[in-house]
């Protein structure tokens, strides 16, 4: 590691607590990469100081027990920095979701800055019926200028199968300005979508069935892509964060996405166990998390042709490998 480089791990490990309730057993973090606990189920991550720069390395573990659930966000966007060592600044990412949990991990965008080197690696494992929402944002420098160098690895697992595997570079002239890549965009961001009701439908014996058959989802700058496994796949470009974001919500509510905050169950459910005279607030932090305690399970329909959530710009059946591309 070159001399004056930061080296800092942090660690999220949850416990089921009974009744359904999450306890957060383990948060451990070395500055710069600060974690603090935001609510019974959330966590967000404070970056305490600048960076990352060229040498860096920055690992976060996350493990959600059994039937339990975790959020985890991040109060800033981060910006990447260029500096003085020859080596790029590393952040890795690693995420174990057991049997019946929930993650939704939605940290705000990664800014590359001119002059720096960066890759970020995902390695997430889920268990077969694991639910997870997993959002990425990457922008291409800040106002005005090109951005730095960066290499985003995602891998992610269901029950030890491959689920996606992908690669993005950043900066690279080979990429960069490419209409089959890029093009005019300075922004870059995907989600997935995984877990049971993601998931195919089973092989039939019979001839397919046309309204059972997962389609693919075009709009404005998105698309919505089931994969070959329990998944769906969002991908968006756009000319700023703000434009980026609203596409990537686009895509996810086509996808069947839940939306953020407790669902209404849940909040109906901790109003009535609330003590008479407890602050509506306090009841809803009561009911908050992921995908709140029971994390119900959303309809994959907007994805199949008879069932849409919003309407597609072009549907077209993805191909037997799930339209991974």
């Amino acid at each position: 590691m070159a001399s004056g480089a930061v080296t800092a791990r942090a660690v999220i490990r949850t416990e089921a607590a009974g009744g359904g309730r999450t306890r957060l057993e383990t948060l451990r973090s070395d500055p710069p990469l600060t974690l603090r606990q935001t609510g019974p189920r959330r966590v967000h991550l404070v970056s305490t100081g600048a960076g990352p720069l060229r040498g860096d390395r920055f690992d976060l573990a996350v493990d959600v027990a059994p039937g339990t659930s975790l959020e985890v966000r991040s109060v800033a966007a981060t910006l990447v920095l260029p500096g003085l060592a020859d080596t790029p600044s590393v952040m890795v990412v690693r995420a174990r979701v057991g049997a019946g949990a929930a993650l939704r991990f939605s940290p705000e965008p990664t800014v590359l800055a001119a002059g720096c080197a960066h890759h970020l690696v995902v390695r997430l494992s889920l268990a077969e019926d694991a639910t997870v929402f997993w959002r990425e944002e990457i922008v291409f420098g800040r106002h005005g200028e090109r951005p730095g160098r960066g290499h985003a690895r995602f891998d992610a697992t269901v029950a030890g199968r491959p689920l996606l595997r992908q690669d993005l570079l950043i900066g690279e002239d080979a990429v960069d300005g490419s209409p089959a890549v890029y093009g005019d965009a300075r922004c870059v961001g995907s989600t997935l979508l995984a877990g049971p009701a993601w998931a195919p439908p089973a092989e039939l014996d019979a001839e397919p069935d046309a309204e059972r058959e997962r389609r693919a989802v075009l709009g404005d700058g998105w698309a919505a892509l089931p994969l070959a496994g329990p998944g769906v796949q969002v991908c968006a470009l756009g000319a700023d964060a703000v434009q980026l974001r609203k596409r990537l919500r686009r895509g996810e509510e086509a996808a069947g996405a839940p939306p953020p905050g407790p669902p209404a169950a849940a909040r109906a459910a901790a109003r009535a166990a609330s003590p008479p005279g407890q602050p509506a607030a306090a009841q809803t932090v009561a009911a908050s998390g992921a995908f709140a305690a029971a994390h119900p399970v959303p309809p994959a329909g907007p994805l199949a042709a008879a069932h849409p959530v919003r309407p597609p710009a072009r549907p077209f059946t993805t191909p037997a490998d799930g339209g991974r591309g």
